[in-house]
């Protein structure tokens, strides 16, 4: 086989691999749904593990505190030098030196405290009850910066789709004018006109370009990086909108499922019983206690053992006792009114939800009838400068016209369903559906 044919067979294959592996990448394109993103969302985000582990550290202490009730064994040796002075009646003092070797195990068991112990141990598990319905919050919070990230995405693509549509409109307006004035028909300043709009009109494409790129950048900041490997698409979603009536049953339903508003009553909980755990320090506590041991200055040592019940009764403190009970008790009335306050947010929060869900489906209805009278107005205006009737300026306010309002009704319906996202939110819904283990 002569040289220039090895050379064409290696051009081939080449060739062969290049397609084989263009469209392998082309095929591993994917369409990410909305649950599919919130699911990343929920297994890749940082604060859902800065969260796990703060529960982990909460759950932690909740063994530290069962503990107590666990006996408590210890064991020790020493051997050291002592040297004594003793005084010996008449012969005076005398210095005497030996080793002395130990050896030790004990057992210490709490047997009542007035119940310091317990109300410990159950403010350890409100605290890790605190914690879980903290990481339930940021759940919340996930879902929803990731829906209104994902229709963010959507709603810059159409209006990037309706920019390239206008664009595509004035291109083949600006070849019409320049024909109509190369055969005398139209002056020139249809034809600069043309141009300029056209410059404006691909402004604003490249600008809705890179907003998308932008709010793509936005949602892979919540998703933790990357969904996938290599491109991918968002799944459309329909937008069914619906009026959303405002009722005492949606605002208690907002109470009863909001995380934080359970976070806030299991913190005061663990508040409450720690202040009972630090009145309970007037009272004595009692300890069993048991030892046995090998102590003695030289070999063979000599066994000994102790066994007990013994009371500790702190009978002044210098009124620390007391400091304590002041500071939890504040605690407590902070969190009660941030609570209250947090109630009050819920409200609000939820009633500016319903507004802004009515709000949207009325400006999509308005917005429809807009595109549809603009769609019309253009059809007119396109026919009146094809037959030298209308004029460039009543084009171009026409094409204005059609490319701002489906702007506007793209914007008003991925606004929607992001005041939808915001109101399952505000009422926990959203958190309800997608919970984390």
């Amino acid at each position: 086989m002569n040289h220039s044919w090895r050379v064409k067979i290696v051009v081939i294959l080449t060739f062969i691999m290049f397609v084989g592996y263009y469209q392998t990448g082309y095929a591993q394109e994917q369409t990410l749904t909305l649950d599919q993103v919130i699911s990343i969302a929920l297994e890749h985000n940082p604060q859902i593990a800065i969260f796990r582990q703060s529960m982990a550290a909460s759950e932690a202490r909740i063994l530290q505190a069962r503990s107590a009730y666990l006996p408590q064994i210890s064991a020790g040796a020493n051997v050291s030098h002592q040297r004594v002075w003793s005084i010996i009646p008449d012969r005076g003092g005398i210095h005497t030196e030996s080793d002395y070797y130990g050896a030790d195990v004990g057992v210490n068991q709490y047997i009542y405290d007035f119940g310091k112990t317990r109300e410990r141990l159950a403010a350890s598990r409100y605290a890790f009850d605190t914690s879980a319905r903290n990481l339930d919050q940021i759940v919340a919070d996930i879902i929803l910066t990731t829906q209104l990230n994902y229709y963010e995405i959507l709603k810059k693509k159409y209006m990037v789709k309706v920019n390239q549509d206008s664009l595509d409109m004035q291109k083949k307006h600006l070849e019409e004018a320049k024909a109509f004035y190369s055969a005398g028909l139209r002056p020139k300043i249809d034809v600069t006109r043309g141009e300029l709009q056209f410059a404006n009109t691909h402004l604003e494409l490249i600008r809705a370009r890179y907003a998308l790129s932008i709010a793509q950048t936005d949602l892979e900041n919540t998703l933790g990086g990357p969904p996938v490997q290599g491109p991918y698409l968002l799944a459309d979603v329909p937008v069914e909108a619906k009026k959303v009536v405002l009722t005492d049953a949606l605002l208690q339903k907002a109470m009863e499922n909001r995380p934080a508003i359970a976070a806030f009553n299991a913190q005061i909980q663990a508040v409450e019983a720690n202040l009972k755990a630090i009145r309970a320090k007037k009272w004595p506590t009692v300890n069993g206690n048991a030892s046995y041991g090998y102590h003695n200055t030289e070999f063979p040592l000599e066994d000994e053992w102790r066994a007990g019940v013994y009371l500790d009764w702190p009978l002044f403190t210098g009124f620390r006792t007391k400091g304590e009970v002041l500071e939890a008790q504040a605690e407590s009335e902070q969190l009660k009114a941030e609570l209250k306050r947090l109630e009050l947010d819920v409200v609000r929060e939820t009633t500016q939800a319903v507004s802004s869900v009515n709000e949207t489906l009325e400006a999509i209805k308005t917005n429809k009838v807009a595109v549809r009278q603009s769609e019309e107005n253009m059809e007119l205006a396109q026919g009146r400068y094809k037959v030298g009737v209308g004029s460039a300026i009543e084009y171009s306010d026409a094409q204005f016209n059609l490319t701002r309002t489906r702007n506007n009704l793209v914007q008003a319906q991925f606004s929607y369903l992001q005041a939808q996202a915001n109101l399952e939110h505000a009422i926990g819904r959203s958190f309800s559906n997608s919970k984390v283990q």
